[in-house]
């Protein structure tokens, strides 16, 4: 095709539809599920454009870059299968081909040949470029911040070094045996803003296990899945999945179904202890000097009488007893003296009456 970067005149050889070429685009124009069975070589920078579907059956060589784009608003597919030499690299990428607006849908681009993608890198750009990186065949170093899922749509696809850059890792599983995985021969390297993408179709027993990245290289895998860091568990439909970015030998990224995690109960904060008031001694009463029994020899003293006190300093229980001790010593000391003058005055009496009871006898 002259100036369209294909050397093999045009239409292609082999090719099975009509509408295999478009002057207009400048390059392959691939539509309605058109088969290209023929070899293909580059002989410059090249695009493939398709709507609905394109088959890539031979192999295509030189040393340019080939680019896959897709028709606005497309749900379409790219298969390769050629075993091909082609080494510029190939971009999976929304940039219409001229006169064609708008982006393009959700795209898969299948690798199903053992070099079908040629020896150079691929790239697959940001998600809005619809295009998914799968199939069942082996191409070189992949930098993806698009998406990538191995299979067709189950099995796994090979590659070199493995960057997700952003956008997302996909996986279809089916059963045990059959889901989509990727095997990389090289380093596996993941930004946190990847997303892990799992489309689960089936119940799998408790302890079930999925290597979806195979990393051969015998290297760590370098970060982790946006909000899976290392041993995280998610859910998926009704069930649980736990990830490890150190399975297999120590390298390869694994789900696992675990039992459902036991929630942690929260807290519950413990109330501050109510200090116990200390109770405080009733305060001892003051000893009043009218405490004290006063035995009156006589006359009842008026109210008005002035009490006695104690002017010894010496003698002194404190203010509210300087009194007490006075008095209680002068009434004892008064009855002695009374008790000692009624003795006194008994004897007397009592002789004087013997005395007369003796002279009247």
């Amino acid at each position: 095709m002259g100036g369209n970067g294909f050397a093999n005149g045009s239409p292609p050889l082999g090719c099975s539809n009509a509408q295999c070429d478009h002057p207009g685009y400048g390059a392959l124009d691939c539509q309605n599920e058109a088969t290209v069975s023929g070899a293909l070589t580059l002989t410059a920078d090249t695009t493939i454009y398709t709507a609905l579907g394109c088959t890539l059956d031979g192999a295509i060589g030189g040393p340019y870059q080939l680019t896959v784009t897709a028709a606005s608003g497309c749900r379409c597919f790219v298969q390769i299968s050629g075993a091909s030499t082609y080494s510029g690299g190939t971009v999976l990428s929304t940039s219409n081909p001229p006169g064609v607006t708008g982006a393009g849908g959700q795209n898969f681009a299948y690798a199903n040949g053992a070099s079908s993608l040629g020896s150079g890198p691929v790239t697959v750009l940001p998600n809005t470029s619809g295009w998914i990186l799968g199939g069942l065949g082996t191409v070189g170093d992949v930098t993806s911040a698009g998406a990538v899922e191995g299979g067709d749509p189950t099995g796994t696809l090979s590659v070199g070094n493995l960057s997700l850059a952003g956008g997302s890792f996909e996986t279809q599983i089916n059963s045990a045996s059959d889901y989509s995985a990727v095997d990389a021969s090289g380093a596996v390297t993941i930004v946190p803003a990847t997303s892990l993408v799992v489309t689960l179709d089936y119940t799998p027993a408790l302890g079930t296990s999925f290597t979806i990245i195979h990393n051969t290289s015998g290297s760590p895998v370098t970060g982790n899945f946006a909000g899976l860091p290392q041993g995280a568990v998610f859910q998926q439909g009704g069930t649980y999945l736990a990830v490890t970015y150190h399975g297999g030998t120590g390298h390869d990224i694994v789900l696992t179904t675990v039992a459902p995690p036991t929630p942690t109960p929260s807290s519950t904060p413990t109330p501050a202890a109510t200090p116990t008031p200390t109770p405080s001694a009733p305060p001892s009463p003051s000893p009043s000097g009218s405490a004290s029994p006063v035995i009156a020899i006589g006359p009842v003293p008026s109210a008005t009488a002035t009490p006695l006190t104690n002017t010894s300093t010496a003698g002194a229980q404190g203010s509210g007893g300087a009194g007490v001790w006075p008095v209680a010593l002068v009434i004892g000391f008064v009855l002695v003296v009374v008790g000692a003058v009624l003795a006194l005055w008994r004897d007397r009496v009592l002789g004087k009456l013997r005395a007369w009871f003796g002279r009247t006898g």
